[in-house]
């Protein structure tokens, strides 16, 4: 698809999601709706519609009140799906609206004058060495390394950008501004929600199924276990194959075994290869099409190759939804002696739940969950999304950890496969209870505490035996074809890429980017 401004073109090639063009007249602009809106949230009666004619009508009702009143933009939170609008008039790019579950493999850029909208890194590329150190942003590079993606809206190619869900872009000249956060007023009865609301909240969007559950044994997944075991026909879980095993996988691959014979449920533990070859083309695949992500991607695509089920279910992001990632049990032990995982007092990781705890309408400003959790940006959150209950935490979480990382991983095994995964925690009205529901501060020592008590099962912390740790990623043969790769094309590029990324997984990600950027799409490193 080309739609051509007189200050802005827009090129979508490869979201297949986004191929279908409406537009739509309103308040004296012209709205060009790419992709469409699966279901209208209703979030007075907490409740989903996901018929067409319903959900068009609210997007074109929502569109007309936000275009006559800019005060009205959290209507459009009422729509969800996979969309991005166009806001012209007099035949120039206005503004840019993305939708909540728009991903983040859409990029902006300037280019003569002009602003380019487009769906695919190498449209940037043309043009371009990037064999060169210089088009690599070394800030982001850092970035990846510590975070395994890069800063809300930014990637590590110099002048290449990301569109985040969820916000109002306004065009100034050839580039983009994010003004707001598009995200839902509080409850207008000014309920109060508790943990039930919560949980409530997840899976309400799924079908009657049959899934495959991708599970490790976390309350998380279990939850889905037991609340959803009718419609779960296959139970799955990843652990390392040695001699590269991991001990924490190991453990939730035993654990996993118990949990799933004990619910009568077929269980397929996957042994991750590290030496198949087919990794070569599942890492390019991912890095063909989301370059920004550096986690472990042939892993899922292992997974997804042997789910017996046409959809996938997974628990992803359920600990930010609860209790904003800060979610492990504080015991009595654990406040007399620090935790060998993290590297607070115990003290400090109290006074920092209480601190998110009490966030309830912005972070405070030089606070730990500004400088740690929202990594320097919280108050640019909060002039986003505006006072709304945890929105500036959420809407962080959502342009960050979100859509990249392991969600990021199972959604490239998911295209690849051809089998839709659902993330039940992360539904819009998950996200509306969390984001209005004050966490009470009795709570901050043990978050999880209210859904494990619920449910006795086998927690792969509790298995006796605890395997040995494996070789890292770093000396297999991915990561070393991957280092090859580059080399041999630029040594001295890697050198510098070496010396700011750290993390392996990151460094075989820029390798590929780079050595991918010398071929052809459709030929690739592996030559298929």
């Amino acid at each position: 698809m080309l739609l051509e401004f007189p200050n802005a073109r827009i090129e979508l090639s490869r979201r297949e999601d986004l191929r279908h063009h409406g537009l739509i007249e309103a308040a004296g602009r012209q709205v060009h709706v790419l992709g469409r809106p699966g279901w209208r949230v209703d979030y007075g009666r907490l409740d989903y519609d996901d018929e067409p004619g319903s959900v068009e009508s609210a997007l074109e009702e929502a569109l007309a009140a936000w275009l006559a009143d800019p005060a009205r933009l959290p209507d459009l939170a009422a729509l969800s799906g996979a969309f991005l609008l166009l806001v012209c008039r007099d035949g120039a790019l206005e503004r840019v609206v993305t939708s909540d579950e728009l991903g983040n493999t859409v990029y902006w850029w300037s280019q003569g004058g002009r602003l380019v909208i487009s769906d695919t890194w190498r449209d940037f590329a043309q043009g371009r060495d990037l064999l060169a150190w210089e088009a690599y942003d070394p800030e982001q590079l850092a970035w990846l390394s510590r975070k395994k993606t890069c800063a809300p809206g930014r990637t590590y190619l110099r002048g290449l950008n990301r569109l985040s869900v969820g916000t109002l872009y306004q065009v100034e000249g050839a580039a983009l501004r994010a003004s707001a956060a598009v995200c839902p007023d509080p409850p207008a009865d000014g309920r109060d929600f508790t943990w039930d609301d919560l949980y409530a909240m997840v899976g309400r969007r799924l079908g009657s199924g049959p899934y495959t559950l991708c599970y490790s044994t976390g309350i998380d997944s279990h939850y889905l276990l037991m609340r959803y075991a009718k419609r779960i026909e296959q139970v799955l879980t990843i652990y390392m194959a040695a001699p590269y095993q991991d001990q924490e996988r190991s453990l939730e691959a035993g654990a996993a075994l118990i949990n799933a014979v004990a619910q009568g449920k077929p269980y397929t533990p996957v042994g991750v290869d590290y030496t198949d070859p087919m990794n070569r083309a599942y890492l390019e695949d991912a890095v063909e099409h989301d370059p920004f992500a550096a986690h472990s991607s042939f892993s899922m695509y292992q997974a997804f190759a042997q789910a017996s089920c046409g959809q996938i279910l997974s628990g992803q992001n359920a600990d930010t939804m609860q209790f904003f990632a800060l979610t492990s049990r504080i015991g009595p032990r654990e406040l007399v002696m620090k935790s060998p995982v993290s590297p607070q007092p115990p003290l400090t990781r109290v006074a920092y739940r209480l601190e998110a705890a009490r966030s309830f309408g912005g972070p405070q400003p030089g606070g730990m969950v500004n400088s740690r959790m929202l990594c320097g940006l919280g108050q640019r959150m909060l002039a986003l999304t505006g006072p709304r209950g945890y929105w500036p935490i959420l809407h962080f979480k959502r342009i960050h950890n979100m859509t990249t990382g392991n969600t990021a991983l199972f959604r490239n095994a998911s295209r690849y496969w051809g089998k839709p995964v659902l993330f039940p925690y992360l539904e819009p009205l998950v996200f509306y209870v969390s984001a209005y529901f004050r966490r009470p501060l009795g709570d901050v020592l043990n978050p999880k505490g209210h859904l494990k008590r619920q449910y006795h099962y086998l927690r792969h912390s509790q298995s006796p035996l605890a395997p040995p740790q494996g070789k890292p990623f770093s000396q297999s043969p991915l990561f070393t074809w991957a280092a090859g790769c580059l080399e041999g094309l630029a040594p001295e590029l890697k050198r510098r890429v070496d010396a700011v990324v750290s993390e392996p997984m990151g460094r075989s990600v820029v390798y590929c980017l780079a050595a991918l950027a010398q071929q052809r799409p459709q030929a690739g490193l592996t030559g298929r």
